[in-house]
């Protein structure tokens, strides 16, 4: 009966209504208040992206430590498994 009171009288205005996904839901938005809320069928929404940015991992600069015992060894390269020579430099009262 409601039904046909809105197809027979031309004045009611009609609200423009679109499923929309809010909050993670499929909800209806409507341009106006509407006389009867429309029926979203049923579908999965995208999860919302946090706007804040992705905190980047501290990471402190390495120590400036002035080598003064320096030698020449010999370094095995692991890709060729080959040696080869290389100076190699270590801060003062290092471990040997």
């Amino acid at each position: 009966m409601l039904l046909l009171f809105y197809l027979h009288n031309p004045k009611v205005s009609y609200s423009q209504c679109s499923c929309q996904c809010v909050s993670g839901r499929v909800q209806p938005v409507c341009s106006k208040a509407p006389v009867v809320m429309p029926i979203c069928s049923p579908r999965i929404c995208e999860a919302e992206r946090s706007k804040a940015p992705i905190p980047r991992r501290f990471v402190p600069p390495a120590p400036h430590i002035k080598p003064s015992n320096c030698q020449q060894r010999r370094v095995k390269n692991p890709n060729t498994n080959q040696y080869t020579w290389r100076t190699i430099c270590r801060p003062e009262n290092s471990f040997q």
